[in-house]
């Protein structure tokens, strides 16, 4: 194991990668050239992610009960606040500027889809817009959308409150963490994206639905750390019938959990989101359109090489590696994002098994390092790369920040043993 110095070193490094990556992935966006912010947004990831692989024992100063009773509940009353200051400047984005598909189709197609829902009809049957298309979104993409769409309001509000859930589940997950300031001053971290969004990312407010994705994607870090069977073979149908990447980080996760932590819970997992998945998608809406997801690869090509033609400085505005390929390696970039958000999760499967036995891992940390890891060679690797599809990933890293938080071994400041402990 390491001396407490090094461990309050380690502690301190994390805290301060999250920090870097969320400037990298908020305020930092979009600028006219972000090479260097993306080289140093995927640093900061993966350092964090071995990092946190890593038991420490942090140095935190004591204080009364009641100061930190206060401290408990202040994060939750900023919450409230921030909900109700966020409403107005969202109502006047959305009463400004309506729905409209010439300028983002996502939402409309979702719209649409919700529809066909509450009205019994085939979910699946092309859509006219630009031209007449089969839907590419899957059913928790746009289930949510049919709550907007029965009780009439503005379906753009569905990505807000599907990231403020995910903000609530954030909140309960930093009540359990042991180092009380931290968790505080992280989770008005991510309030700040959150406020980020609301004031200075209108038109991710207005035409994007990845406040779904990043509502999910908390969610099964939260189920993931509660070490929950049930919640996380939820959350794990929730994000593949989302943004459905997560199938490169299933297989190894399932192995892991079913022979380090629980053979039967890890059949619980794999029942209930299979189920969930046969339930939901493949029984009403056919195997048929199961082939023709898993054949859209050809067409996130073709998107890619419109995007790029059509704006060519578009890569260099946003996050992600695709601004240092050309046009001709689109097809390549593609293909290496398969293969690499694959391996990461094989090679984070190999490692487990090398060092599990060391006493200064922390196997409790593996299956949400591991999905980051996969989310970051995913995301970073993506022919387009638009950015509000990094707000995911930039979320997700306070579900590992609050974790390791709570499995840190708290040494208040008075009781501080001057004896190191030995590395092996």
């Amino acid at each position: 194991m390491f001396s407490d110095t090094i461990s309050n070193r380690i502690f301190t490094s994390v805290v301060l990668l999250v920090f870097i990556e969320t400037i990298c992935g908020s305020y930092s966006i979009p600028k006219n050239d972000m090479s260097t912010i993306s080289i140093f947004y995927v640093i900061a990831g993966v350092l964090m992610a071995f990092l946190m692989m890593i038991k420490i024992r942090a140095t935190t100063p004591s204080v009364s009960t009641g100061f930190e009773r206060v401290f408990r509940w202040s994060h939750l009353i900023f919450l409230l606040f921030l909900t109700y200051s966020c409403v107005p400047i969202i109502q006047k984005y959305l009463v400004d500027i309506p729905i409209d598909f010439h300028n983002a189709d996502m939402i409309p197609v979702l719209k649409i889809q919700a529809q066909r829902f509450l009205n019994f009809e085939n979910v699946y049957n092309d859509i006219v817009m630009w031209k007449s298309e089969k839907p590419i979104y899957l059913t928790f993409m746009w289930l949510p959308f049919s709550i907007s769409e029965f009780f009439k309001f503005d379906a753009r509000w569905i990505p807000l409150l599907w990231t403020l859930i995910g903000v609530f589940f954030l909140a309960k997950m930093s009540h359990r963490a042991k180092l009380l300031l931290p968790s505080v001053l992280g989770i008005f971290s991510v309030y700040s994206i959150f406020n980020f969004m609301i004031t200075q990312d209108k038109n991710t407010v207005i035409w994007a639905e990845e406040g779904v994705v990043v509502g999910y994607y908390i969610f099964l870090g939260y189920a993931l750390s509660r070490k929950n069977a049930w919640l996380i073979g939820l959350g794990v149908a929730f994000c593949l019938l989302s943004r459905y990447f997560l199938v490169f980080w299933l297989p190894v996760f399932w192995l892991y959990w079913y022979f380090f932590q629980s053979k039967k819970s890890a059949w619980i997992i794999l029942i209930t989101s299979l189920s969930i998945l046969f339930l939901t998608f493949l029984i009403p809406y056919g195997f048929k359109n199961a082939y023709f997801f898993l054949g859209q690869h050809n067409g996130y090509i073709e998107m890619a090489q419109r995007s790029w033609n059509d704006n060519p400085n578009f890569t260099l505005q946003t996050l992600g590696f695709a601004k240092f390929f050309n046009f001709k390696s689109i097809e390549f970039l593609h293909q290496f994002l398969i293969v690499s958000s694959a391996l990461i999760s094989i090679v984070c499967g190999g490692l487990f098994l090398k060092f599990r036995s060391k006493k200064w891992f922390q196997p409790e940390m593996f299956a949400l390092c591991s999905l980051k890891l996969t989310m970051i060679c995913f995301y970073n690797l993506l022919e387009m790369p638009f950015y509000y599809l990094f707000y995911t990933n930039t979320f997700f890293s306070y579900c590992l920040l609050f974790h390791y938080l709570n499995l840190a071994e708290s040494v208040p400041s008075s009781e501080v043993s001057e004896k190191s402990m030995s590395y092996e």
